[in-house]
C-alpha cells in the first residue's frame, strides 16, 4: 500500500511540475494577448483572435484541475486551521484519516460520476466554441475529467498515508 501511495505521489509531484511550466504559457500567452489588442487599436489592423483568448482559459482551467491533487499533496486544500491545529497530533491525524474516508475519496468519485456525463456528450458531438477561431471544447472538458480522476488517486494516497501514520509507521 505504501508504494501505491508514493507512485500516486510521484504522479501527481509530476503534474505539479508540469503545471509550473503551464502557468508561465499561460501568463505569457495573456501578456501577447494584451500587446496585440493594443497594436491592433494603434494599426487599426485585428491581430489578435478568440483563439487565444481561450487558449488562455483553456490553461487556467487545467491548472485548477490538476491543481487540486497537488494542493492536497502539500496539504494546502482548504481545512479548518483554527480547530485542527489546537488538536494533538494522534487527533490530527485521526481527522486526516477521517476526512480521507468520509469526504475526500467520496466527494471526488461524485465529481468524476457527475462531470462523465457531460464529457462523454461533449465527446460525442464534438463540441467546440461557439465563437469564430475557437477552440475544440472536448478535449479540454476530457482533461479536466482527467484532473479530477487525479484527485481521486491523490485522496487514497493521502488515506493510505494517514492510515500508516495513525499506526506509527514511517509513509515514505
Amino acid at each position: 500500500m505504501k508504494k501505491i501511495a508514493n507512485f500516486i505521489d510521484k504522479i501527481t509531484s509530476a503534474t505539479g511540475y508540469i503545471l509550473n511550466y503551464i502557468c508561465l504559457i499561460m501568463i505569457l500567452l495573456g501578456f501577447t494577448n494584451a500587446i496585440l489588442r493594443k497594436l491592433s487599436q494603434y494599426f487599426g489592423v485585428n491581430l489578435t483572435s478568440n483563439m487565444y483568448f481561450e487558449m488562455q482559459w483553456y490553461l487556467f482551467a487545467l491548472i485548477f484541475a490538476y491543481g487540486f491533487s497537488y494542493a492536497l499533496l502539500h496539504k494546502e486544500h482548504v481545512k479548518i486551521d483554527i480547530f485542527y491545529n489546537r488538536f494533538s497530533k494522534k487527533t490530527q491525524k485521526r481527522i486526516d484519516f477521517l476526512a480521507g474516508i468520509f469526504f475526500f475519496i467520496p466527494v471526488s468519485l461524485l465529481l468524476c460520476y457527475l462531470t462523465y456525463p457531460m464529457v462523454l456528450k461533449s465527446w460525442v458531438i464534438k463540441e467546440s466554441s461557439p465563437d469564430p477561431n475557437g477552440l475544440p471544447r472536448y478535449p479540454l472538458k476530457i482533461a479536466v475529467l482527467l484532473g479530477l480522476f487525479l484527485l481521486v488517486l491523490q485522496s487514497i494516497s493521502e488515506t493510505i498515508k494517514s492510515w500508516y501514520s495513525l499506526r506509527g509507521e514511517d509513509v515514505s
